[in-house]
């Protein structure tokens, strides 16, 4: 095979995996993130008054993750409870009306393993 053959199989590989990257996003299939979340939390405060307005939030951590329980379908929610939590992140959140602090937010999930996003001040 010619070296440009060779060439051209690397930059297929690249573009495969590109584009995988872009379907896993579109169909849901990419692993939950502390950063998907922020997106998820500040476009859902978006409408919100400003005290309940989360504008950013910074140096987010992990708190707890049980993706692996949800995707293998062993996931439970607590007696009592409609939704328990999948991914528990902490970070320090700007909120629309110009305060700032702790800030735990993340993904729940029901029984059904149907995800909601979920925020709430620290403290």
């Amino acid at each position: 095979m010619p070296a440009w053959g060779w060439w051209l199989i690397a930059l297929g590989v690249v573009l495969l995996l590109v584009l995988w990257s872009a379907v896993e996003k579109a169909l849901g299939l990419a692993p939950l993130t502390c950063e998907s979340a922020i997106d998820e939390v500040v476009a859902m405060t978006a409408g919100q008054p400003a005290s309940g307005q989360v504008l950013d939030i910074t140096d987010a951590s992990f708190l707890e993750d049980r993706q692996d329980e949800l995707d293998d379908g062993v996931f439970t929610v607590a007696a009592g409870r409609e939704t328990d939590e999948v991914l528990v992140c902490r970070g320090a959140g700007e909120w629309g009306d110009g305060s700032y602090g702790a800030i735990e937010f993340g993904y729940t999930a029901d029984a059904a393993g149907n995800l909601f996003t979920y925020v709430a001040p620290v403290g």
